[in-house]
């Protein structure tokens, strides 16, 4: 499976994970492989999560195009435009 931009998905990423009305920082802690949707278990900074590879970004992938800091550490939430 991989993420939004073509890359492999593996355990252990950090990732940026759409959540509705914020974003969110989280490992991937487990591959569902043949799962279409929800097919990684994300385990955010604060509680855990399904998620679907292809709407995820890794973290150091979104820091390379510029993403704030504070969104990348978790430390901040963004809301959609």
């Amino acid at each position: 499976m991989h993420y939004k931009n073509g890359r492999e998905a593996k355990l252990g990423d950090r990732i940026l994970v759409p959540n509705g009305h914020y974003t969110f920082v989280g490992v991937v802690a487990e591959l569902i492989p043949g799962a279409t949707s929800c097919n990684l278990y994300v385990v955010p900074l604060k509680s855990a999560q399904l998620s679907n590879a292809k709407d995820c970004v890794l973290v150091e992938d979104a820091l390379a195009v510029g993403v704030p800091t504070t969104i990348c550490t978790g430390i901040a939430e963004t809301k959609p435009a």
